[in-house]
């Protein structure tokens, strides 16, 4: 589920510079080209992935959270090779007209060593989850998507697959389900205000609360891959187990390991 909890305003900037998400026209892309943004926030031990501990402690956790958040810009950055292969003459644009404008990393805390080439910066304000998504949204006021950090096994094909919603013009919002009752991604052509108003979220209902807002505000919505977040270690094992070629599963490889190690023995004493 797309999940920053706010522990308040965004911190320095890394390699670029920083715009506050009230500031209108963030980016310089074309009208018609869509944003894709990651929200996330720094991997703090202590701070992320909280439901990992125990088995794991929480240095442990936020090393799974930071190969989490490395995968899932890596498919970022690969979605712009897979939707120039499908057929454009030339940038990010695929056949069916659509095109990945800025890539946007949505950040709490400092993003120095996670700004990427090509990137830009916004910092978080505080608030709660919709409040922030709202601010992002009117900053953009254009075709765009935001990601959350908790699926690193998001493949650039479904990337592309939300930007390429936007190419039907009757799709006012796009809508990726999680597992557990949430989303990992969400997308609208233009800001909608009160898109997320009194959605709950990070509960088992937020998906269907989000998808009954979209609906009374009168948007289309285009649906697309379910998920499964990593929230809770059997996630980890499973998503690991399933996409062994990711750096998270690399370090839930070598954390089973450690954990299995460290179980007390069920055996019985002679």
């Amino acid at each position: 589920m797309i999940d920053v909890a706010a522990d308040g305003p965004g911190g320095a900037v890394g390699a670029g510079a920083a715009r506050d998400p009230g500031d209108a026209g963030v980016g310089g892309a074309g009208p018609d080209a869509v944003a894709v943004c990651v929200i996330a926030k720094r991997p703090v031990a202590g701070q992320v992935k909280t439901r990992l501990v125990p088995p794991l402690g929480e240095a442990e956790a936020a090393e799974v959270a930071s190969a989490s958040l490395s995968d899932t810009l890596d498919a970022v950055d690969a979605a712009s090779v897979d939707a120039a292969s499908t057929g454009a003459a030339s940038g990010d644009a695929g056949s069916d007209g659509t095109s990945i404008g800025d890539r946007v990393l949505y950040f709490q805390g400092d993003a120095s060593g996670w700004l990427r080439e090509g990137w830009e910066f916004v910092a978080q304000r505080s608030g709660g989850l919709g409040e922030r998504l709202d601010a992002l949204f009117a900053s953009l006021d254009r075709p765009a998507v935001v990601i959350g950090m908790d699926t690193p096994q998001v493949e650039p094909r479904q990337i592309d697959d939300l930007v390429a919603a936007f190419a039907d013009p009757a799709v006012d919002a796009v809508f990726a389900p999680a597992a557990d009752g949430g989303y990992w991604a969400i997308g609208f052509r233009r800001h909608f205000p009160g898109a997320f108003e009194g959605v709950p979220m990070s509960e088992a209902v937020t998906g269907a609360a989000q998808l009954r807002r979209l609906e009374e505000l009168g948007l289309t919505v285009r649906m697309t891959e379910e998920l499964r977040d990593l929230d809770h270690w059997q996630d980890a094992l499973d998503i690991a187990a399933a996409h062994p070629q990711l750096a998270v599963s690399e370090a839930v490889a070598r954390l089973a390991v450690e954990v299995t190690a460290s179980a007390p023995s069920t055996g019985t004493a002679q």
